[in-house]
């Protein structure tokens, strides 16, 4: 674990700098606004910083939703994460510039999502008041990212206009966001998400926390039990995983043996690979789609979370 006073004195600079890539999702904080009132699913949270690591509180990773003929999917990190080769991404590029219609629409088969994840602690949830004091993983669209992104680095302009670079994982000088996630023509819509203008100390239980030890150790103590956020960190695919994405390949493509060659060998060896500098802002390939969440919720409920 890192020093624990890191967590306690993350600069801007610290935060914006450092993006670790991300694998399968674990305790993530759900944000169904079908579960709010008038479809709207509203909440106050406070991102705050990875205690396992505080220069990498956020992770970012590419991934794809492979859906076979008989609707079962899974799901599959994209070596683009880390800056490798994708098999994926190639058989995509293919069967899209080709002159076949048939391709073309095969490669819609083919849909790469960008995600990010960080933690969070839940001030406030209407919807989910059991959350409430709790530190949960959330997993958020670029759009949130993007906000983000312009506290930690404004614009010229705003920075004419007297806008202050602000750390918002930062305990005592962070914001707190209010999370409005509303339904939109079907889909999850963030356009109305923001932070709040004021720059203050996390509130817990109601109480605002001080620049103290005992603050520092109540703060310390909201990450009990909760899985470590690198636990979503990029995993290269096992022998199981690495054979299932070539066989959804064969069948995509309608090849009976996809040779993989030099590329697909690289980026799927059990050892994790060293990972290479990633562009924060690096588009999305092509049309997205994420995982079946199981139980009650369906995939085309899942499906819309991230669509705009």
């Amino acid at each position: 674990m890192a020093n624990e006073l890191d967590i306690f004195d993350l600069s801007v600079e610290d935060v914006k700098t450092e993006v670790k890539v991300a694998g399968d999702g674990q305790q993530l904080y759900k944000t169904d606004p079908k579960t709010g009132k008038d479809s709207i699913y509203r909440s106050v949270i406070r991102f705050i910083p990875n205690l396992g690591n505080p220069k990498q509180s956020v992770i970012k990773k590419f991934t794809y939703w492979l859906v076979n003929n008989d609707d079962k999917g899974f799901y599959a990190d994209c070596p683009s994460s880390i800056g490798e080769k994708s098999i994926i991404g190639d058989t995509y590029w293919k069967l899209a510039k080709s002159n076949s219609a048939f391709d073309k629409k095969q490669s819609e088969r083919l849909s790469r999502k960008e995600y990010y994840f960080s933690y969070i602690y839940v001030v406030k949830d209407t919807q989910n008041p059991e959350l409430n004091n709790t530190v949960q993983i959330f997993r958020y669209p670029k759009a949130i990212k993007k906000i983000i992104d312009a506290q930690l680095s404004p614009d010229a302009a705003d920075i004419e206009a007297g806008v202050e670079p602000t750390n918002i994982f930062d305990f005592f000088n962070g914001k707190d966001f209010a999370l409005k996630v509303v339904l939109k023509g079907g889909y999850w819509n963030y356009d109305e998400c923001k932070f709040i203008d004021k720059v203050g100390p996390i509130t817990v239980d109601g109480v605002k926390m001080e620049n103290s030890a005992d603050s520092r150790k109540v703060l310390l103590g909201l990450y009990e039990g909760v899985k470590s956020l690198d636990e979503n960190a990029y995993k290269p695919w096992s022998d199981t995983q690495r054979d299932r994405v070539m066989a959804y390949l064969s069948d995509l493509t309608g090849t009976v043996n996809v040779n993989p060659g030099k590329a697909i060998n690289e980026v799927t060896t059990v050892a994790p690979p060293k990972s290479k500098p990633i562009v924060v802002d690096e588009p999305v390939v092509t049309n997205n789609a994420d995982e079946s969440t199981g139980g009650e919720e369906s995939i085309e409920d899942w499906l819309k979370e991230f669509d705009k």
